[in-house]
C-alpha cells in the first residue's frame, strides 16, 4: 500500500501544489487537498515504522 499511495500521489508534477491546500474552494475540493497533504505526511510516519518493524536489534 505504502507503494501504490506513493505512486498515485498527485503532487509528483509540481511538488509545491501537491503540498497546498485550497481551503476557500468547494469543500470537495478542500476534502480532497486535506487528504493528499495528511496521506503525504502520514507516509513518511509509515516508512520508517515500517522500517523499524523489520529492522534486527
Amino acid at each position: 500500500m505504502l507503494v501504490t499511495g506513493l505512486v498515485l500521489w498527485t503532487g509528483w508534477r509540481k511538488l509545491i501544489v501537491g503540498f497546498k491546500i485550497k481551503l476557500d474552494a468547494h469543500p470537495q475540493r478542500a476534502n480532497f487537498d486535506i487528504h493528499k497533504v495528511a496521506g503525504i505526511i502520514f507516509y513518511s510516519l509509515l516508512v520508517l515504522q515500517a522500517f523499524a518493524g523489520t529492522s534486527t536489534i
